[in-house]
């Protein structure tokens, strides 16, 4: 008796839990299907959709300032999901969207401004089949993670306010999604990029020290208003000759961390270009607490101790990387090193040296 007592407490139990359920599920789509206009969504949430539209219409393959040669992000489903309001916003389906869960946004404000790649729909806050995303999903898709939402293969990336509001960060909305998403579609067929141990000599500081240099003369030259295209060429020649002589030098830790430059650089240099179309201030040597620092100043820097070797080996080569990416955009405004590096395989490894060494023919 007392058995069919608690069977029977149980399923009231979890019948009431179903129905209550049921209930949150149907207001919360019913809710989800009125107040869709863009400009009624959540300050932050319309700032991503408004951003990524702005980076959409400057990274187009029919236009010169396509960022990156055979990438665009228009082109591919993207999921974004806010950690603040709960819901979720599904850019560019592939596929038909049919779902109570999902409404249209209305955003004829963007279609009137000319692209015709940005359909949006934002899914309800409970909507059951991201949830596994929302609660156990990282901030980005890794490559080789699949996701599908409504049938349609996505790119999802979370975000919440301090995508936003801080200042030369490489975690901004716009510089983040960039940097990571072309990991995603474009780099799983590059060999290496991950973090490496090793140790510098002194000889291997003092090298790396006059590379740094180097970097800093060719960013200033790039900054001023007409560009001096010969001695661009003269110093990315005496780059090349430099990293000659640190491969000799050091050639395992060399090779390894040409590796890195090259697979954090490239996805760098496409973030600040895609943070450039957003109107954010953000390129190599940019901190959290700063910009612009000089190339020059690691190495004084670490001997002093205000430096981890660490950061020689797992932060400085995205931002040598990035700056060499711009100097080949300067020296090869046809993007050629772009093609370049595109055509390497598991087999065959390309770095961005190698892409200076063949502009430089």
């Amino acid at each position: 008796m007392q058995n069919k007592k608690k069977t029977a407490i149980i399923l009231c139990v979890l019948v009431t839990i179903s129905l209550f359920a049921i209930i949150v599920l149907g207001l919360d789509a019913f809710w989800n299907q009125n107040n869709s206009e863009i400009e009624k969504l959540p300050r932050w949430d319309k700032r991503a959709l408004e951003d990524l539209h702005k980076s959409f219409l400057a990274d187009d393959e029919d236009k010169e300032s396509e960022f990156w040669k055979g990438f665009n992000l228009s082109k591919q489903s993207i999921l974004l999901i806010s950690k603040e309001s709960g819901y979720a916003y599904l850019v560019n389906p592939t596929k038909n969207v049919k779902s109570i869960f999902a409404k249209r946004v209305n955003e004829s404000k963007h279609e009137s401004r000319g692209h015709k790649k940005f359909r949006v729909y934002r899914l309800s806050r409970f909507y059951p089949a991201i949830y596994k995303i929302k609660i156990f999903g990282g901030n980005f898709n890794t490559i080789g993670e699949s996701t599908k939402v409504l049938r349609n293969e996505v790119y999802y990336l979370k975000f919440d306010s301090a995508s936003f509001t801080k200042q030369y960060s490489s975690k901004h909305f716009t510089t983040f999604l960039y940097h990571e998403a072309f990991h995603y579609y474009m780099q799983n067929h590059w060999r290496g990029g991950s973090r490496f141990s090793g140790n510098l000599s002194e000889i291997d500081e003092n090298l790396l020290e006059e590379k740094l240099r180097l970097l800093d003369d060719a960013r200033n030259l790039m900054d001023e208003r007409v560009l001096d295209r010969h001695r661009l060429t003269d110093i990315a020649q005496d780059i090349l000759k430099v990293e000659k002589r640190r491969e000799k030098e050091n050639p395992k830790y060399v090779v390894k961390e040409r590796m890195l430059e090259t697979v954090e650089g490239t996805a760098t240099y496409v973030g600040i270009l895609a943070s450039r179309a957003v109107e954010y201030d953000f390129g190599p040597m940019y901190f959290d607490n700063t910009k612009n620092a000089d190339f020059s100043s690691v190495i004084p820097f670490y001997k002093s101790g205000k430096l981890e070797e660490g950061f020689l080996r797992d932060r400085l080569p995205y931002e040598t990387g990035a700056e060499l990416a711009l100097i080949l955009h300067s020296l090869d405004p046809r993007d050629n090193w772009q093609r370049y590096l595109n055509e390497q395989n598991l087999r065959e490894q390309r770095t961005l040296i190698d892409a200076l060494e063949q502009s430089l023919r």
